[in-house]
This record gives structure tokens, C-alpha cells and sequence, in this order.
């Protein structure tokens, strides 16, 4: 299965089309901080793994755009915790109360 996640600036998010169906991280952008607010798999996709491969890809660009990350949502927020190599992109001043 070929997929891409990408940012749509328009809608503020990050998506991922799938056999037609589109997952979603709603967002919020203030600078160069992206507040990740929930995250929207169709009940057709899920089982799939296809609300990690959003997330890791959604961070993979905010890695690559330089932006900080405020993880609202607690599904991108479980994944930060289990993945060491993303947390730098939390603000210094969260790093405290989201991973503890």
C-alpha cells in the first residue's frame, strides 16, 4: 500500500488518503508550533495500523519543517511516549508534563 501523508495548510491538517478514505489530524498552527488536537481514522481503516502510519508521518514532517509539536490528541500522545526518536519535537517547557 502506497501512502502519503501530507499537510494541508487550507483545512490545518495532516492527511492520509487510503482506498479512498481519508484519515485525518486536526490541527491548530500558531508559528512554528503545531497544536495536534485529534485524530480521525473512518471505522474502514482501523485495525490497519493506518492511525500510527498517520502519526509517524505527520511528525516526520513537522521533524523536516522544523516545527514543534503540542500533543492535544491522546493518540499522538501515546505514540510520542512509545517513540524516543520524536520527542525532541515537543517545546522544552512540555516535555515535563507529557512525558513526565
Amino acid at each position: 500500500m502506497d501512502s502519503m501523508t501530507v499537510f494541508n495548510p487550507e483545512n490545518t491538517c495532516f492527511e492520509l488518503f487510503v482506498y479512498g478514505e481519508r484519515a485525518y489530524i486536526e490541527c491548530k498552527q500558531k508559528t512554528d508550533t503545531i497544536y495536534m488536537v485529534h485524530t480521525i481514522v473512518p471505522e474502514s481503516l482501523r485495525g490497519n495500523k493506518i492511525g500510527e502510519m498517520l502519526v509517524q508521518e505527520a511528525l516526520d514532517i513537522c521533524q523536516k519543517e522544523g516545527w514543534k509539536v503540542v500533543p492535544l490528541c491522546p493518540f499522538v500522545l501515546a505514540y510520542l511516549k512509545e517513540h524516543e526518536e520524536y520527542q525532541s519535537l515537543l517545546r522544552e517547557k512540555d516535555r515535563e508534563k507529557y512525558l513526565g
